[in-house]
């Protein structure tokens, strides 16, 4: 359940939600309005995600809060198109820390199409953000990196071509 989202007529908190729906997982999508370290409107996402922690406290301490990320969102000085890997790691790092388990992508095609900004050696931002979210899942580093090696890899010594 997204809060806060859906109804015109009541805008729940998450507090208000958690209670009436004490097992539900609530997804709560502010930390998307800004990808930054720091420097935008909003303050950072990791203002946003201690906003989160701290208005969703029931649901956190139930295991039951999902940030959201989305490297599409964000526009203007709100977005941070050029994070690093390391600095894409270390926000999983302070998720974690936070106690939270479970992150909503916004949207899986958006966060695919993201082939813009390349560094070291990757297709683009969206590559990294899911290396991100695959080392916030497994706790290793470099895992979609060395699945897609082993693909083109095996691509290229492959005896059968399409025609």
């Amino acid at each position: 359940y997204v809060y806060g989202w859906g109804s015109h007529e009541e805008n729940m908190s998450c507090q208000k939600l958690h209670a009436m729906a004490p097992h539900v997982l609530i997804q709560d999508p502010d930390t998307y309005w800004d990808t930054t370290m720091g420097s935008g409107w909003y303050g950072g996402f990791n203002w946003l995600l201690q906003q989160d922690a701290y208005e969703c406290a029931g649901a956190l301490t139930d295991g039951l809060l999902s940030v959201g990320i989305c490297p599409d969102c964000p526009g203007g000085i709100n977005a941070d198109n050029n994070l690093t890997m390391a600095q894409l790691y270390d926000r999983m790092d302070v998720i974690c820390h936070a106690g939270i388990t479970d992150i909503s992508g916004f949207e899986f095609n958006e966060i695919v199409k993201r082939v813009d900004h390349p560094q070291e050696g990757d297709s683009g931002l969206g590559e990294r953000y899911f290396e991100a979210l695959a080392y916030f899942r497994t706790g290793q580093k470099e895992l979609v990196r060395k699945v897609l090696l082993t693909s083109q890899q095996h691509q290229s010594t492959s005896s059968w071509r399409p025609e």
